[in-house]
């Protein structure tokens, strides 16, 4: 990593590492948002998709056990059957015709014709694609078959339909070494001669590997539809190993419910639908064909069917959750954050745009903070500067008139420090000044503040703090540095000039009031800390407001007034700095607040008149400043206001503010007025 990267990183650590978790989770939990609504789409088009397919290959085996009732209509309403029940047909023209027919079909195993006894009378196997006869010495007795048994129980025109099952019977043609190897599905009819006395049944042995066959062409790399029988065994399986090997029938512990007892609880229990669960989707479907399909002709003539027992078996599709992880009932949105951290390309692809984002967040941290500091600190003495500190003035001014706080402001300046810089050259001026920083820095509060003015000129501000705490606090700095040797400049004093804020003193009285201690501090002989007084007294440069041709409103009127509350706020400078008597001030107080009243008023309706802008903004400003006027001639009478506070009043905010700022503003509008009227 580069080296100013690393060294970023180091200063900005904290921020840097919230940054990149920040960046980070929103990047994957957007991901896992996104990717929830695709998998909800996903898994609802596999749902359908899952249904058309099930539905397509249980079809496909429903009209094939349709097909073979049919058949069984056909035989036994041929001619030949009917002679042969009847007495007046021959056996060789019945088993000729039933060979024509299980040649022609070429999907069944056997035709079989039972008597009522359970002997076979005749019976026709298919094998090697070929149909033929059975000869009478190796025709069986069925007696004892369930088929047989449930078959013969069946009315007139009524259809028996078995489960899917083995061929379990059968002669050297049908078996090898005595063992089965076709699955079947067995379907009978009842039949009745002509004076309707049971005889026997024609049986039917539908070869099941076909729709075994179909299903398992019906699977994909994903989709695995099986074929199970009513016992849960499968016929066609997910693997060659869980089908059943129909040469060996002693391996049919292999079953559906074996490798998943829970879902084949559900899927016989609901025998149609769809769910989702941890290890997958399974869609499945009865066989509607049942162990007992009585269709029976009605009085109208009308087709009822009647369905008994157990399905004879079920299409069941399975996609697998390891194979497609949405596959499964699981959180979508957990699903797609595990997925992340199972991509590793995605996760790296996050934590890299992390990073990136990261980089950038720290670079700009680092500028951002190299900013500030070069705003906000003095770049040699690590003081704020000139343009921090005023900022930082001005609140601390504010934040002392709203609570009612001391505020004391020392200004420290170094005696002499041009020979320092004449005798030993600037940069060891330079190293004095950052020494005598450092440890003024040291022995103020943190709520302090230390302010490089310019050249060898320090302003410390002191909030909650009077002019006695001030001046000990100067004091103790100056016997500091006055016994701290410099390397090579040696000993190097400073003077102070102390000053306590008044109520509502600007700072530009403020600061001049120090500045001037400062100066008596110099004059009398440096290395020392003198208070400038909270009175204004004669000392300072009396203070006069004059006219001048710039306040020139454009209206005759406006000026005149203007002209007669200057005089009469000279007259008030002149008393607050003098001394007066309490009635006097009142008096002409009262005198200033009747004036400034009146003034305003007609200011106001020349402004209304004249439509101006921003009439009510400056209405509301009028408002407040007679407020003002009014409390401070309150509080003066009670003897809370010092006279110097009137003077701050009159010169800051009604002059100075007012008159020359918010006054101004209008200015031009009236004179624009004036010349339209012309």
């Amino acid at each position: 990593m580069d080296e100013t990267l690393e060294k970023i990183f180091r200063t900005h650590k904290k921020i840097s590492g919230i940054a990149f978790l920040l960046v980070f989770a929103v990047v994957l939990f957007s991901y896992a948002g996104f990717q929830q609504n695709n998998i909800s789409n996903m898994r609802f088009l596999m749902s359908e998709s899952e249904k058309i397919a099930v539905d397509a290959q249980a079809n496909k085996i429903e009209e094939e056990l349709n097909n073979i009732d049919n058949d069984l209509d056909f035989l036994s309403a041929s001619p030949a059957f009917k002679k042969y029940v009847n007495g007046q047909g021959t056996k060789d023209s019945l088993e000729e015709e039933w060979v024509v027919f299980v040649n022609s079909m070429k999907k069944y195993d056997k035709l079989r014709y039972i008597d009522w006894h359970g002997d076979e009378i005749v019976r026709i196997n298919f094998n090697n694609g070929f149909a033929q006869k059975v000869d009478d010495a190796l025709l069986q007795n069925q007696s004892n078959k369930y088929y047989f048994i449930e078959a013969f129980t069946h009315s007139a025109g009524e259809r028996y339909i078995s489960k899917i099952d083995l061929n379990t019977e059968g002669s050297g043609e049908s078996s090898v070494n005595g063992l089965p190897y076709k699955p079947v599905i067995r379907a009978a009819i009842t039949v009745f001669d002509a004076k309707n006395r049971k005889q026997g049944i024609i049986l039917l042995d539908y070869l099941g590997q076909d729709a075994i066959n179909g299903v398992k062409k019906a699977s994909t790399n994903i989709r695995h539809i099986q074929l199970v029988n009513g016992n849960g065994e499968f016929l066609a399986g997910q693997k060659k190993e869980q089908e059943r090997d129909y040469s060996h029938p002693e391996q049919s512990d292999q079953s559906f419910k074996d490798y998943f007892p829970e879902e084949w609880e559900r899927i016989r229990n609901i025998k149609n639908g769809q769910f989702f669960n941890n290890t997958g989707i399974f869609t499945f479907r009865a066989l509607k064909t049942t162990n007992v399909v009585h269709r029976v002709v009605n009085e109208e003539d009308n087709l009822a069917e009647k369905q008994l027992g157990k399905p004879s078996g079920f299409i069941i599709s399975q996609i697998s959750a390891a194979s497609v992880p949405f596959a499964s009932d699981s959180n979508g949105y957990l699903l797609s954050l595990v997925n992340v951290f199972h991509t590793p390309l995605l996760l790296l692809g996050m934590i890299f745009f992390s990073l990136l984002f990261t980089i950038l967040v720290a670079t700009y941290q680092e500028h951002r903070e190299k900013t500030r500091v070069m705003l906000t600190y003095d770049k040699l003495t690590g003081c704020f500067n000139r343009t921090f500190g005023m900022a930082v003035i001005e609140k601390e001014i504010k934040s002392a008139e709203r609570y009612n706080h001391s505020l004391s402001l020392l200004m420290l300046d170094i005696d002499n420090f041009k020979k320092v810089n004449d005798s030993f050259g600037h940069l060891v001026g330079d190293i004095v000044l950052k020494s005598i920083a450092g440890i003024v820095g040291g022995l103020v509060r943190k709520t302090d503040s230390v302010i490089r003015l310019g050249g060898e000129e320090f302003l410390i501000v002191l909030p909650e703090t009077d002019v006695v705490a001030a001046v000990k606090v100067a004091e103790k700095i100056r016997n500091v540095l006055e016994e701290h040797l410099h390397p090579i400049a040696g000993k190097v004093t400073v003077s102070f000039g102390v000053s306590e804020r008044m109520l509502n003193e600007i700072f530009p009285r403020w600061y001049d009031r120090t500045d001037a201690a400062l100066y008596q501090a110099k004059k009398a002989g440096r290395n020392r800390v003198v208070a400038a007084s909270n009175k204004y007294s004669s000392d300072f440069a009396p203070i006069k407001l004059e006219w001048n041709s710039e306040w020139e409103s454009g209206n005759r009127e406006i000026d005149a007034q203007h002209r007669k509350l200057l005089l009469l706020g000279n007259k008030l400078i002149d008393m607050s700095i003098s001394k007066v008597t309490n009635d006097l001030m009142i008096k002409n107080l009262d005198l200033l607040v009747e004036e400034v009243t009146a003034h305003f008023a007609h200011e106001e309706q020349i402004l209304a008149k004249l439509d101006y802008p921003q009439y009510e903004v400056h209405a509301n400003i009028h408002k407040g400043l007679i407020v003002k006027a009014k409390y401070l001639k309150e509080t003066y009478s009670a003897g809370e206001v010092k006279p110097a506070d009137l003077f701050s009043f009159i010169v800051s905010e009604l002059v100075l503010e007012h008159m020359l700022i918010e006054d101004v503003k209008f200015f031009s509008f009236l004179k624009n007025k004036e010349l339209k009227n012309k």
